[in-house]
């Protein structure tokens, strides 16, 4: 029986969510030498999750907005997240790399103390839940808010620092700056 059979709604489980796709992502690119194409990237991604075929490839249903398969959809936006949070590197038509800071990210899981590097994974989900709120305030009250730059160097200064994110996502210009500058001292 097809593994996707046995789902009643015929959605991906959870665990192949966006944001828990993040880790494995850098996992993938790590293990095909730091820079893949998305091709390889995906099926390296199945290999390592074992995902069930037909789940690999199950395609968004008609009507969807979405024309890529659900899996590699979700893959690809883990993906742009990582890049702005600068995990990740694009370099245009698929090819992406593992960043410094997504290398320095993963050097904790070759250490004994490997279980530790998942305590990492619901902090920067926080962040890109605050980076996703703060953007949309930032679309929607242009004038005076801090703009995408700005909202990229504050989550980029205090994830290496370990700090939360601010407690709004709705920021002024001057708290935006506030807070870059907070991290240089």
């Amino acid at each position: 029986m097809p593994y996707i059979a046995k789902i009643p709604d015929e959605k991906p489980p959870a665990w192949l969510s966006a944001d828990r796709l993040m880790l494995w992502n850098l996992r993938s690119l790590r293990d095909l030498g730091g820079r893949a194409h998305l091709d390889a990237l995906y099926k390296r991604l199945g290999q390592l999750l074992r995902i069930p075929e037909d789940l690999l490839w199950l395609e968004h249903p008609p009507g969807a907005k979405q024309e890529d398969y659900v899996i590699r959809h979700r893959m690809r936006f883990a993906l742009t997240d990582l890049g702005f949070l600068e995990l990740v590197n694009s370099h245009g038509q698929g090819h992406w790399s593992l960043s410094d800071k997504g290398a320095d990210f993963l050097a904790p899981l070759d250490e004994e103390d490997a279980p530790m590097v998942m305590i990492q994974l619901p902090f920067l989900t926080q962040w890109l839940l605050w980076t996703a709120e703060a953007r949309a305030m930032a679309i929607a009250v242009p004038r005076g808010s801090v703009n995408f730059d700005r909202i990229r160097r504050i989550a980029c200064d205090q994830i290496p620092l370990g700090l939360p994110p601010p407690p709004t996502s709705t920021l002024t210009w001057s708290e935006g700056s506030r807070l870059v500058g907070q991290t240089r001292v």
